[in-house]
């Protein structure tokens, strides 16, 4: 980890900053919370006034301090050089002398006072530096901390808008990964970022006290070259010493209402008020030392929470709190188990876990409520530790098998399916021997162990058709029991997913216009074929369906988080996917990649995430960027892939590496994905069948051809007509001659009738282009595809000394890209993309953009 923290130069604010300054007469106030980075930005804005100043600037400096707060003019000895202010019988005279000695001094030059912790200064002090700003002259330049509470004479000031004021927020999530990264050397997992965000609220010094707590305690580690959390996030004595020095500054009564809330936060306010006064209360709210906010009951009722402003505060008075006075908070606060209704889903784990704390008993039953409300969360870990804690507690029979599937889910998604397989096992065998007329509805309950176990199976053990046949099975023996039509939709839903995750679409073809046309979300069983369906078209080559349905349907899986956790990340992948191998780049981009709601970041939707945006900036012939992203995806992917996406991310890399002229990696990729097993993959696998077509075709293999014929025909056979379609350009790319001899023209033109996807026309153009051996149509057919997203091997770079970003330019001027359309595809000058397009020119030996796409060929053989 780098000795110095990085700055993050926060261009925004600090234009806004210096127009504010530059627009009122009196200046400019930077306000935030502590850790904001206003100190940082003051710095910033007045290295900016110096440099644009005519004249060199007078700085006069200010600086509040908790030690003189209550000191008459404490902060004030650089303004009242040379003045005698006890001799001064009013303010406005001192204020006034002040003002005058200042200009005197100055000379004629700028004045300018600077004022740190505006929010710490005597009234005196603040008084001092707000009259002397309304007699003119002189600027201020403020900062102070939003949640303290603020000296009206300076908050006078920009009520009556003689001073400008500027809102500092904390980091946001880009901002405190690109710190990260900086920091940390190399790239961060997305679920390290988010967890640090959350504990610090994008607080620049928690964060930064925080990471390197946690890289000492190597709870922070580096694996295969990326940073990633292996354990919960812990602050050091240092942060504990912080939080400690803040804690004196209160009253005993204040103190004991932040150690209640850091305890068991967040807690409900009905059930915090009987211990905390309406007076305390409202004063700490008012100084943003509490927050309210809005919790999730288990019945997914909004409940008002009490918070403290960042969870590491909390994490450091837990520490602090000495077991006995801890004991003590929970005996005040929860005399008795609270009601799931009257508790957030968070507050019923930290309620839970502050209960183990103390050594105190917790029924099973709910204990394994609060595990379910972790897994609803996405905590992984508490959702192991207390299905475990439940389990142990000896619990009755259903509580143990609710227990056991909590924990088997858990773990399935900690990539530990053998495990996740003997506790659902244990589950069943324990289910079966239970009276039916104790389990109600025990059929459900079957079908929910079974559904659990053939996930694992599938997506663990990549074992989908006995997965299937299981399912099957199951629901067979159900339905002839005298199952109800909710289980037969559930079924059918099921099988269709199954199927479609195993890469047969056929139950999903066949469900498609019912899809399309019944009710929204017609059962919550029916979401989980909405992705499966999307695919399903999407190869096809019924695109404008596909992207019907998905808009249809992203909204309510979206907001549908209970049964079926994932399918909203399901459906929003399988639309993004879907735009991008049909040409729609714009709406993929738009869209994005991030399947992720809000707080809920996990290991599997990090590498998902930087391989969809990397297979996204590759269709844009970005490739250097999408490299980079590839390969954080495949060290993500290494570390633990739950679900079987790898292979998909290994063939776009293969074929990313081949472009920016790693041609040894992307060999070592395409046997890789031949040697990867499948998984839930399988629904991608025309878009990797394609990608591995492609790299081989331009590493020179002589299978390219053979791969491109096999891929038509297995396409052919399953009616993919899109992924046919491709195939077939595919075919003609790396064999004219054969393409030409078997008819491959007149059947994508037969393909084109059936397909609507926006790159179909372009395909088909290169194809005939191919076979009519008209150069100039295969040019403008080549650049039509490029904007498209598709790349084709005559495009590659080869084995000259080009950097990466002249290996994309050269790249993108084959496709027939002009520098414009160049310089805003890769968010660069049109007078960059010159510089660079005259090095590559130099380096291939020719003068002119006709000439580079032979050029690179022959450099290439």
């Amino acid at each position: 980890m780098s000795t110095s923290w990085p700055s993050l130069r926060r261009e925004r604010l600090l234009t806004a900053a210096v127009a504010a300054f530059a627009d009122r007469r009196g200046g400019v106030v930077l306000r935030g919370q502590t850790g904001a980075g206003k100190s940082h930005l003051l710095r910033e804005v007045r290295a900016e006034l110096n440099r644009v100043a005519p004249e060199p600037i007078v700085w006069l400096s200010v600086a509040g301090t908790r030690e003189e707060e209550d000191n008459a003019l404490a902060a004030a000895d650089t303004l009242l050089d040379g003045i005698d202010a006890p001799a001064m019988r009013s303010g406005r005279k001192l204020a006034k002398a002040a003002h005058e000695a200042i200009l005197e001094t100055a000379a004629g030059r700028p004045v300018v006072i600077e004022v740190e912790n505006a929010q710490l200064l005597d009234s005196d002090s603040a008084e001092l530096v707000a009259r002397i700003a309304r007699l003119g002259g002189i600027k201020l330049l403020v900062a102070s901390r939003s949640t303290a509470p603020q000296r009206a004479a300076l908050v006078s000031l920009w009520t009556d808008e003689l001073v400008g004021r500027i809102d500092v927020p904390t980091l946001a999530p880009d901002e405190l990964e690109t710190i990260l990264w900086s920091a940390l050397g190399g790239p961060v997992e997305s679920a390290l970022t988010r967890d640090v965000l959350y504990a610090t609220g994008g607080n620049v010094g928690l964060a930064r006290q925080l990471v390197r707590a946690n890289v000492a305690a190597e709870t922070i580690v580096q694996t295969n070259g990326t940073w990633i959390r292996r354990g919960r996030l812990v602050p050091d004595a240092h942060l504990i010493d912080v939080v400690t020095a803040e804690l004196g500054r209160y009253t005993p009564e204040d103190r004991h209402a932040i150690e209640l809330v850091a305890l068991s936060e967040p807690v409900p306010l009905a059930i915090a008020r009987p211990s905390i006064g309406a007076d305390t209360l409202d004063r700490l709210t008012t100084a943003g030392v509490l927050r309210v906010t809005r919790g999730r009951s288990a019945n997914r009722a909004t409940l008002p929470v009490l918070r403290l402003p960042h969870p590491l505060y909390a994490d450091c008075i837990r520490t602090m709190v000495t077991p006995a006075r801890s004991h003590a908070l929970h005996q005040e606060v929860y005399p008795e188990a609270p009601r799931a209704s009257r508790q957030t889903l968070h507050g019923l784990v930290r309620w839970a876990e502050w209960t183990l704390e103390c050594g105190l008993d917790i029924d099973p039953e709910a204990l394994t409520l609060a595990a379910g409300a972790a897994s609803s969360n996405g905590d992984y870990e508490a959702a192991i530790d207390l299905a475990t804690a439940a389990l142990d507690a000896r619990p009755s029979p259903i509580v143990r098998i609710d227990a056991l599937a909590i924990r088997a889910r858990e773990l399935r998604f900690r990539d530990r399916p053998a495990q996740a397989i003997r506790d659902v096992e244990d589950a069943i065998t324990l289910q079966r021997v239970i009276p039916t007329d104790l389990m109600h509805p025990a059929d459900d309950r079957i079908l929910d162990l079974h559904d659990l176990r053939a996930d694992i199976e599938q997506y663990g053990l990549n074992e989908a058709a006995h997965a299937i046949e299981l399912m099957g099975q199951i629901y067979t023996e159900i339905i002839q029991r005298g199952g109800n039509m909710d289980q037969v939709q559930r079924y059918r839903m099921s099988r269709i997913a199954r199927h479609g995750w195993s890469g047969d679409f056929r139950p999903a073809l066949a469900a498609a216009e019912e899809l399309a046309s019944g009710p929204v979300p017609g059962s919550s069983w029916t979401l989980q074929a909405v992705a499966p369906v999307i695919l399903a078209q999407t190869w096809r080559g019924q695109t404008a369906q596909a992207v019907a349905i998905s808009e249809r349907y992203r909204p309510a899986a979206s907001a549908y988080d209970a049964a079926l956790p994932r399918v909203g990340a399901e459906i929003h992948l399988s639309t993004f996917l879907l735009h991008v191998v049909s040409g729609r780049l714009g709406e993929a981009r738009r869209l994005g990649a991030d399947p992720r709601p809000p707080g809920g970041a996990t290991r599997l939707d990090s590498a998902l995430t930087f391989a969809g945006e990397a297979r996204l900036l590759s269709a844009e012939g970005r490739w250097h960027e999408a490299d980079e992203k590839f390969r954080i995806a495949r060290q993500l992917f290494e570390i633990r892939d739950p679900s079987g996406f790898s292979a998909w991310a290994f063939a776009s890399e293969a074929h990313c590496a081949l472009m920016v002229g790693d041609h040894e990696r992307a060999e070592a990729l395409c046997r890789r994905v031949d040697h990867t097993p499948m998984r839930a993959s399988r629904a991608f696998e025309a878009d990797i069948r394609a990608q591995v077509i492609t790299t081989l075709s331009g590493l020179g293999h002589r299978d390219a051809p053979g791969r491109a014929i096999e891929m038509s025909l297995w396409a052919e056979e399953r009616g993919h007509y899109l992924a046919e379609l491709w195939a077939l350009d595919l075919f003609a790319v790396t064999s004219p001659r054969l393409a030409r001899a078997s008819g491959t023209a007149e059947r994508a033109h037969v393909l084109l009738e059936l397909v609507d996807a926006p790159v179909a026309p372009s395909l088909v153009n290169h194809i005939d282009a191919i076979i009519e051996t008209d150069s100039t149509l295969e040019k403008a057919a080549t650049a039509q595809l490029a904007r498209f997203g598709r790349w084709i091997p005559s495009s590659m770079p080869v084995h000259v000394d080009l950097s990466p970003r002249e290996q994309e330019v050269a790249s993108l001027v084959t496709a027939g890209l002009s520098s414009a359309a160049i310089a805003e595809r890769l968010h660069v000058s049109t007078r960059t993309v010159e510089t660079h397009l005259s090095r590559v020119y130099a380096k291939l030996g020719v003068n002119r953009r006709s000439l580079v796409a032979e050029a690179l060929r022959k450099h290439s053989a």
